[in-house]
């Protein structure tokens, strides 16, 4: 019997959902080691070389910064590629990033900090100790209860939350000192905000730029309201991201969202539940894709007026999304969004659209993680996806398209 053999010099990409003796001519049951060129040609890929050994993950670069999780410790990738570690943390804790106000933030879901280039802080400053009022002789103050609290600053502009707030009573021509607390690193001044007397707003007195205490003598200095009064420590996330001035935080089917412009505090109203456990957050300038079984779409340009809507029942997996820029792909005339799902690559538009780009042709493994990125080499732009290995045994299998 004599087998009558095809040749072909164009290949059309990676068909594993028909039956191999139902493919088109150039279609692929699987491409292992090799690109695909626009013109349809098989090149084989580049090898690899090993930059640094050991337990490395959570590779991400952005904006002139890079960092990785190796063994124990986030560090910095300096541009020899050796590593610079900033801070201990858990082993084996997948760790999340995202961009805000010039810094880079990022969690595991147990530590979390934000890092400026130079140093490793928390996401917010810390909540000054609640001072201690004095009574002073002399002063023109009704009589009354009044209540202070301290307010930390830094010089770029941040607040902390409010402490807990102190109370004195005062008699008539009277009036009040407020203890400053030590200014922990990064402060540069200290506000004090106290009520009228028997009243429940605070009014800022006087603004201090060293831990002395401070006299209250007459509530005609009184000045703005405080607006940092009963914030709370934003939950450290499994997942993160920028939004309309908040840090945005989930952790399993809780969506908490800061104080527009005060990262790491929230209102104690700042959440939303979400159907199912979060997997991915994708912010656009119109609103922001929220993972959790299946794809919602937060339409607007903040947390606290979104509209939500939901656009696909597919489930994007976790640390596979990517932002898409004209410039790489002339198809389009925006900046797009692309991430892997239960049902293959996805494309998400500034509007909130979704268009499953691979589900015809091509089936992947189960998995729930992995990475993707934009490859560019050799006059091609690639999407790289790299899923984890559902066993769990640290290999990986990868799909690009």
């Amino acid at each position: 019997m004599t087998t009558k053999l095809r040749s072909t010099t164009k290949f059309h990409g990676i068909n594993n959902i028909k039956r191999p003796e139902a493919l088109g001519h150039g279609e692929l049951t699987q491409a292992r080691n090799v690109d695909l060129t626009n013109e349809g040609r098989l090149v084989r890929r580049d090898g690899l070389s090993l930059i640094q050994a050991g337990d490395c993950h959570s590779l991400w670069s952005e904006g002139g910064h890079s960092l990785v999780v190796r063994e124990n410790q986030l560090s910095r990738i300096n541009y020899d590629l050796t590593l610079t570690p900033l801070l201990v943390v858990t082993a084996n804790r997948r760790m999340v990033y995202t961009r805000l106000n010039g810094e880079v933030y990022f969690s595991n879901g147990i530590e979390a900090g934000r890092y400026d280039g130079g140093s490793v802080k928390p996401w917010s400053l810390p909540k000054p100790q609640a001072p201690t009022l004095s009574v002073l002789a002399g002063g023109a103050l009704p009589p009354g209860l009044y209540r202070a609290v301290v307010v930390f600053h830094t010089t770029p502009g941040e607040k902390s939350a409010a402490s807990e707030p102190s109370l004195i009573e005062v008699p008539a021509q009277g009036g009040f000192s407020v203890s400053i607390p030590a200014f922990p690193a990064d402060v540069a001044a200290a506000s004090v905000y106290v009520t009228p007397p028997n009243g429940t707003e605070y009014y800022r007195v006087m603004q201090t730029i060293t831990p002395t205490p401070v006299p209250v003598t007459t509530t005609s200095a009184f000045g703005a309201i405080c607006d940092t009064i009963g914030l709370l420590p934003l939950p450290v996330g499994d997942h993160i991201a920028a939004f309309g001035g908040s840090l945005v935080s989930a952790k399993g089917e809780m969506l908490y969202f800061s104080e527009p412009f005060a990262p790491g505090r929230m209102r104690a109203n700042n959440f939303v539940v979400m159907k199912g456990d979060i997997t991915m957050l994708r912010p656009t300038p119109q609103g922001m894709f929220v993972g959790a079984a299946g794809t919602e779409f937060f339409a607007g340009t903040n947390m606290s007026q979104a509209r939500v809507r939901r656009v696909s029942d597919s489930t994007p997996l976790a640390d596979t999304d990517v932002v898409l820029n004209p410039g790489d792909f002339p198809k389009i005339e925006e900046p797009h969004f692309a991430w892997m799902s239960n049902r293959g690559f996805v494309l998400g538009s500034p509007q909130g659209g979704v268009t499953l780009l691979t589900e015809d042709h091509v089936s992947l493994p189960s998995s729930d993680v992995g990475s993707l990125g934009i490859i560019r080499k050799n006059g091609m732009i690639q999407l790289l996806a790299m899923l984890k290995d559902p066993a769990d045994q640290g290999s990986t299998f990868g799909v690009s398209d």
